[in-house]
């Protein structure tokens, strides 16, 4: 049986990460990708297969028709059994597939369950290094639109002045392509400041603190039914 499924009880195809550095996740996971797409592929067969099949079944009935027209020997069916053969060839090789698969899906979770605190302890310090050259990146790109706005705003008071416009300035622009719900544009100034924030690592999130056991306020025991236990006296 399929270890990941779908709702409606189908083989999921789950994707993993394909630059982990770690040779024991890479040799499960090509493992996985390979049975994956011979599954692909030999379905795919079966599918033109059974194509096929359809059309040696008609072959057969027109040549049976025939040999009745002309009173000859009935021919059989042998374009049919020659493709079934085919098709009950690829059947079996499509449930040794999903055999196969179902130990490769078990490796995979396998490997993860063996090597999981050593793999976090490894990727958790480089979280802050990404986080930094994200931050970094930003205030790169904050800069290149900086000097596009700064163009912009030379050529409209280049133009305009001083018929038009008097004083140089430079404003807000907006990003025309990025829409709140309402349809207004935002300024490039918000989403500066919204990657800024992005960039920004999230303090880890505190568990909930338990609620205390209440029943000797109420003078009931747990289990004991009536107030507060949810259980009928």
């Amino acid at each position: 049986m399929p270890v990941f499924e779908t709702n409606s009880g189908h083989r999921l195809q789950i994707q993993l990460p394909r630059h982990a550095p770690w040779d024991e996740l890479k040799e499960a996971r090509e493992e996985y990708e390979r049975l994956m797409q011979e599954r692909r592929v030999t379905n795919r067969r079966l599918g033109a297969l059974m194509r096929e099949r359809d059309s040696a079944i008609n072959r057969d009935r027109m040549a049976l028709a025939q040999a009745i027209k002309e009173g000859k020997a009935e021919p059989g069916d042998k374009n049919v059994q020659q493709v079934e053969k085919e098709v009950a060839a690829c059947r079996r090789r499509i449930e040794a597939i999903e055999i196969a698969l179902d130990d490769a899906e078990q490796a995979l979770i396998d490997v993860v369950d063996e090597y999981r605190d050593d793999w976090i302890e490894e990727t958790e310090p480089t979280l802050d290094e990404a986080y930094a050259a994200y931050a970094d990146a930003i205030e790169v790109v904050v800069q290149a639109r900086a000097k596009v706005s700064q163009r912009w705003a030379m050529l409209a008071w280049l133009r305009g002045f001083p018929e038009q416009v008097v004083s140089f300035s430079v404003g807000d622009p907006y990003v025309g392509t990025l829409t709140s719900p309402n349809g207004d544009p935002f300024h490039f100034g918000q989403v500066a400041d919204a990657l800024r924030a992005d960039a920004t690592r999230p303090e880890p999130k505190q568990p909930k603190a338990s609620i205390p056991n209440q029943w000797p306020a109420l003078g009931v025991p747990p289990g004991a039914g009536g107030v507060g236990t949810g259980v009928k006296a």
